[in-house]
């Protein structure tokens, strides 16, 4: 999907020549744009497309910005947005709720006020931000080829990373070698706080790296994720520091089986509800279910979150052209935790794995 596609599908929401809409949000700006530019706004009318930024991005701007768009240079960037609106009479400006703060909603009311009286209205509906993300749920070829190359990197990284998981050290001395390999192999930065934790601490699903060293029979959980050009990749894996013990070889297993479930299940047209089903009818079979205590995985791109999200409460069915993970897992609190995480590109004719890591159990 090329910029003027883009564009003129998020311009279905202009009814005419007198709305517009405002992007805020550094994501949405790059998605429509095609550029990163950190600091800015941008504007877009049924006839014209503005980027707004001050002196600080403006050369980068110039440089990188696609045709379709004109540059603006403004110290103040509301006030460069406001002097489009005025000079194009728009009376009705989209927003992106869910990146608004009250405070910017207050200042944008205040100069509206101030320029237009009571002449211009504010949508804060969401309807833009749904509109937004039902667009960037089926992704690009260009945007595919990214996230393949986001997850070469985080697993060529993993594999390195391996020859450092020993007893003694500790969880953040993983993080910060794992990200520094990512970025030595290629990759703009870590896709999140990338978390490497072991022993007890792995019952947390989401736990920060410090300073717990590795022990002789601790299970060592990964989920890690690289961004190339702003497009992230997502993955999970588990190793053992020697040999498992049965339990913990029970519970990887259950994860795994319901992982593979999940993954069967994961065709178009299919709700990710159910395939959140099939991961968690597995784990509740098993007795854990009061242990998997979050959804079965979400759609990735330019977030590492985004839609869709494959939960039980979701009512969207996957078609092609999403990228999801699948992700179930137990976490015993006092004990330890498993999760084991793929990436899923959703075809036509069912879905391909992007994940090409080995998940079984890794014993070092």
């Amino acid at each position: 999907m090329n910029t003027n596609i883009k564009l003129n599908r998020i311009k279905q929401l202009l009814t005419n020549k007198n709305e517009g809409i405002l992007l805020t949000c550094r994501v949405s700006r790059q998605y429509f744009a095609g550029c990163d530019i950190c600091e800015g706004l941008v504007l877009l009318t049924q006839n014209a497309n503005y980027y707004v930024t001050d002196s600080r991005y403006f050369e980068a701007l110039q440089k990188t910005l696609p045709k379709e768009f004109e540059a603006v240079e403004a110290a103040i960037w509301a006030a460069g947005v406001f002097e489009k609106l005025k000079e194009l009479q728009i009376n009705l400006l989209y927003l992106e709720a869910e990146d608004v703060t009250v405070a910017l909603k207050n200042k944008l009311q205040t100069r509206a006020k101030q320029m237009f009286g009571n002449g211009l209205a504010f949508d804060t509906t969401g309807l833009l931000d749904l509109s937004i993300a039902n667009l960037r749920v089926a992704k690009t070829a260009q945007e595919i080829e990214k996230i393949k190359q986001a997850q070469a990197i985080a697993e060529k990284s993993f594999e390195q990373v391996l020859n450092y998981i020993k007893p003694g050290v500790q969880e953040r001395k993983i993080a910060l070698e794992l990200e520094y390999l990512m970025k030595k192999n290629g990759a703009d930065c870590a896709a999140f706080e990338l978390i490497t934790l072991t022993g007890e601490n792995t019952s947390v699903p989401h736990g920060v790296p410090g300073k717990t060293k590795i022990k002789q029979g601790d299970l060592f959980q990964f989920d890690i994720g690289a961004r190339v050009d702003g497009y992230n990749s997502d993955m999970s894996r588990v190793v053992c520091v020697g040999q498992p013990s049965q339990r913990q070889r029970e519970v990887f297993d259950i994860v795994l089986q319901a992982q593979l479930g999940a993954i069967a299940a994961a065709q178009p047209g299919i709700y990710c509800s159910d395939v959140d089903l099939a991961a968690r009818s597995i784990i509740e079979k098993a007795g854990f279910g009061n242990n998997f205590c979050h959804s079965t995985g979400h759609g990735v791109g330019l977030c590492i979150h985004e839609s869709p999200s494959v939960s039980a409460k979701s009512k969207v069915f996957l078609s092609p052209g999403m990228v999801i993970t699948v992700e179930p897992g137990i976490y015993l609190p006092g004990e330890f935790g498993v999760r084991i995480e793929d990436m899923l590109l959703i075809t036509p004719q069912g879905s391909v794995n992007l994940t090409n890591v080995p998940k079984e159990l890794i014993c070092l």
